[in-house]
């Protein structure tokens, strides 16, 4: 664990390699705990467009939990932001939403 800077903010990093996967490190904010960035590590000479990072702001408040409502998912050639417009908690789902299309 080391201290950092991301998005502007002092932030805690924490390196973490999930099973099978590649390493990433992921950058907390050191006064609110809310994750701020997320760093992807790839092997040294990896091809393709991959994603290098995300970065997670704008929190807001619902139903007493922090939520993200902007996210910024960086890629080496472009960019794609995402915005939250709504959230929902413990709304009922119709279980015809989870049925197979192909009726399997």
């Amino acid at each position: 664990m080391q201290r950092r800077v991301a998005g502007g903010r002092a932030a805690v990093a924490v390196a973490a390699t999930p099973l099978g996967r590649d390493p990433v490190v992921m950058y907390f904010d050191a006064e609110t705990g809310l994750l701020l960035k997320q760093e992807f590590v790839r092997p040294a000479g990896a091809k393709g467009d991959e994603m290098e990072a995300v970065y997670t702001d704008s929190y807001g408040t619902v139903d007493g939990v922090k939520v993200p409502a902007l996210f910024r998912h960086v890629y080496r050639t472009y960019t794609m932001t995402f915005r939250v417009v709504e959230v929902k908690h413990n709304v009922p789902i119709d279980d015809a939403l989870f049925a197979d299309p192909n009726g399997r």
